[in-house]
């Protein structure tokens, strides 16, 4: 036992140590450069494009994460300049000037953005979010910063081996649990790529000529292999040129095929930090920027010697809390799989799981107001509560239709929203399927709490990956399914424990609903 315990102190020590060895700080300083300058540039691209206007200062309304409720975009115009100071935090930290008041400020700044409306959620935007709070705890302006510029003391230009494995680890994450999300029946049968490329003019062009599978086999097998085996050749020097051109030869086929942002340029960028941590010093000699005296390219000062003191890996605080991080990413992106349900359909754990393009959803929603004080049915406009770039969001997340009946009840009565309840035809296609019911139209939304579990209203979807795509137009899906939207919002047909559900009031007799002639959302 007391062995055992020994080896494990020892263990701790030799990764305490290496984790705190110190390493060029060169590649951390390129990282620093790019991530300033490409939130800076989302910032600007953002206010130019009208981006802030549509997504934040226009809409009616927005959705929140769960425990995230309070946070509420800047009245007036105080989105314009939240995103104007975004831009310049960005550059500050991309120049490193006052970087440690710059990179917290920038990381505050973006995590607000991130939290305002649960449907402008990305992928991209949350790893920006991850990054820009990791830059805040890591030494990333030991080198090439203007705080460092003119210093006359021997200030190291070496950051903490840890430091540098950190952002390999926050890259990594995207292309380790994107490829795992994708072993999925749908994707390995190349239906979201079957979706996804028929949107794509050249595909169809293709088609004129011959059979387009053989891409959407390469795009979807492709895909899966690329994003579980790049990390690894990564890692390994002797292919790390080969993979470095593979995955830009990826990026910049997604960057021009699919409209994701910034996104591949930011991951063409990051995966050159899986090089040796000198290597901006290498290829600045190679270009002649040594010679010219821009840059600095000596190599950086020799490493001490570990000292023998060096605290156990349990007695540095610091690297137990990167530890305990570090886990913690592992766990959220599988959190899904306790939950019951196929995730792209019930969206519960979609969030923050690096689930990329698995998923092609069309859906029609209508909401309807119960009065129960005059027992009156009538849809709901639904113009006045989300803008044209929410309502594709709205319609396929069951969570977003919660907080959408919650706004509504709330808006029609302000002083009593339990006057009214609140419910969802929602009607949802996935990755071509025939489409179906995603609520439970007899259950009154404006009546359930939030839950990171999965909730009983959230209905199990029934239909199978079809052969070919079911193309029904949405105004012919209520006829083509044969529903009756009078017997399922009617709870007098209910069974008395689901009429428990959505608090039927005494001697309400009769439910008159008006013909389903609202407005409906197709995303």
């Amino acid at each position: 036992m007391a062995d055992t315990i020994q080896q494990t102190e020892t263990t701790g020590s030799l990764v305490t140590q290496w984790a705190l060895a110190p390493t060029d700080g060169a590649s951390l300083a390129v990282f620093r450069v790019v991530l300033g300058l490409t939130v800076a540039a989302y910032a600007v691209k953002a206010l130019l494009l009208g981006e802030v206007r549509g997504i934040y200062v226009d809409a009616p309304h927005h959705f929140s994460y769960y425990g995230f409720s309070w946070v509420k975009p800047w009245p007036s115009g105080g989105m314009y300049l939240h995103f104007f100071a975004l831009a310049m935090s960005g550059v500050l930290v991309a120049a490193g000037i006052l970087y440690r008041v710059s990179s917290v400020l920038m990381a505050v700044l973006f995590t607000f953005v991130f939290l305002c409306d649960r449907t402008a959620y990305l992928n991209h935007m949350y790893l920006i979010c991850l990054l820009s709070w990791m830059i805040v705890v890591v030494p990333a302006h030991a080198v090439w910063s203007m705080d460092r510029f003119g210093h006359t003391d021997k200030s190291p230009s070496t950051v903490p081996t840890w430091s540098v494995w950190l952002v390999r680890f926050h890259v990594a994450l995207p292309y380790f649990f994107g490829g795992l999300a994708k072993l999925n029946s749908d994707w390995l049968h190349g239906q979201p790529m079957r979706m996804t490329l028929s949107q794509q003019e050249w595909f169809g062009a293709v088609g004129q000529h011959g059979n387009p599978e053989w891409i959407v086999q390469i795009f979807s097998f492709g895909g899966i292999f690329f994003d579980l085996a790049i990390v690894p050749a990564l890692l390994l020097a002797r292919v790390r040129a080969i993979a470095f051109v593979v995955a830009m030869a990826f990026h910049f086929t997604n960057a021009f095929v699919f409209p994701i942002g910034v996104f591949p340029w930011l991951m063409i960028a990051a995966t050159s930090v899986f090089f040796a941590s000198d290597w901006p010093r290498r290829a600045a000699a190679r270009v002649g920027l040594r010679a010219a005296g821009i840059i600095n390219t000596a190599p950086t000062e020799t490493c001490l010697e570990a000292d023998t003191a060096t605290p156990s890996f349990r007695q540095n605080p610091g690297l137990s809390l990167l530890a305990a991080y570090v886990v913690f990413q592992c766990i959220v992106p599988l959190r899904h799989l306790a939950l019951p349900g196929n995730v792209s359909w019930t969206e519960r754990g979609h969030f923050f799981a690096w689930h990329m393009m698995l998923r092609g959803k069309r859906c029609g929603l209508r909401i309807y107001a119960t009065d129960r004080e005059t027992g009156m049915t009538t849809p709901v406009d639904l113009r006045h509560f989300v803008t044209a770039y929410q309502l594709p969001k709205v319609g396929r997340d069951p969570e977003h239709i919660r907080q959408l009946a919650h706004k509504i009840a709330t808006t029609l009565d302000p002083a009593n929203p339990k006057r009214f309840e609140i419910r969802a035809l929602a009607l949802v296609s996935l990755n071509g399927r025939m489409a179906e019911l995603l609520v439970d139209p007899s259950v009154n939304l404006a009546a359930m709490p939030a839950t990171w579990t999965h909730p009983k209203w959230i209905l199990k979807s029934q239909q199978l990956l079809p052969k070919q795509h079911w193309n029904v137009p949405l105004l012919e899906w209520e006829t083509a399914l044969g529903l009756n939207v009078e017997e399922l919002l009617n709870v007098q047909t209910l069974p008395k424990d689901k009429a428990a559900k959505v608090s039927v009031p005494p001697g309400q007799k009769h439910v008159r609903i008006q013909k389903p002639q609202g407005p409906s959302i197709e995303g």
